[in-house]
């Protein structure tokens, strides 16, 4: 049963690799190495924070061993520039969304990222419909359909946020314009998103993953918050 589930959430390609030891070329990193070393250089230091621009984003794991990532970046110009990192083995959702709260008397985020889909959805209604946070709140769904239109109606172009986000976070270290910890735990889990190309009725269509889920809760924070730069 277990190999059955993984075989349906999956793709072809991954469970190929996965499970039957098989290399598949079609699956690629999706973070070059350059780039990596490009962006993680910084070390986590005390500084002050009057005046200035922040954003906290939030990776929710399940109960029972997931792991949930917290993520604090500052905004200077069009520089993303990583500040906090907080991981917890596991975690009530009351309790994330109390520290979250707790954070923000500190920090005076401008935004918080959150995923209103799935497990999230808890942690994110009880941030939404708490007094003041309301309009600066936003929830990235990572199962959510992006389709743009022609025209006529038509359907013209359509990809997954996930493939939006994590392109975001691409451009911003090819451009030198996001400054990550010098971390090993974030190489580890940036070197672990992959991609490949699937059809899809139109034409094919870019999936990004990580084959292994407990590698993936630091990079899905770090996307989510690199969308502060828009």
């Amino acid at each position: 049963e277990y190999f059955k589930s993984e075989e349906y959430r999956l793709s072809r390609n991954e469970f190929a690799q996965e499970y039957m030891g098989q290399f598949v070329e079609e699956l690629t990193q999706f973070y070059p190495d350059e780039f990596m070393k490009k962006a993680m250089i910084q070390q986590k230091v005390k500084y002050g924070k009057e005046g200035q621009s922040f954003c906290i984003s939030v990776d929710i794991g399940r109960m029972g061993g997931d792991k949930t990532v917290f993520v604090i970046f500052e905004k200077r110009g069009e520089l993303l520039i990583q500040r906090e990192k907080v991981i917890w083995d596991e975690a009530y959702l009351d309790r994330i969304a109390q520290q979250i709260i707790d954070w923000d008397s500190l920090w005076h985020f401008e935004r918080i990222y959150l995923d209103n889909g799935g497990i999230g959805i808890g942690v994110f209604d009880i941030i939404y419909n708490t007094p003041g946070f309301k309009k600066r709140v936003k929830g990235i769904n990572n199962a959510e359909k992006i389709v743009e239109y022609n025209p006529d109606g038509t359907e013209r172009k359509s990809k997954w946020m996930k493939e939006e986000i994590y392109a975001n976070l691409y451009f911003l270290m090819a451009k030198g314009k996001i400054v990550l910890f010098d971390d090993g735990d974030i190489w580890l889990s940036l070197k672990s998103a992959e991609y490949e190309y699937i059809n899809q009725r139109g034409g094919a269509m870019m999936k990004i993953s990580h084959p292994d889920h407990r590698q993936s809760h630091i990079c899905e924070a770090i996307v989510r918050g690199a969308m502060f730069s828009k």
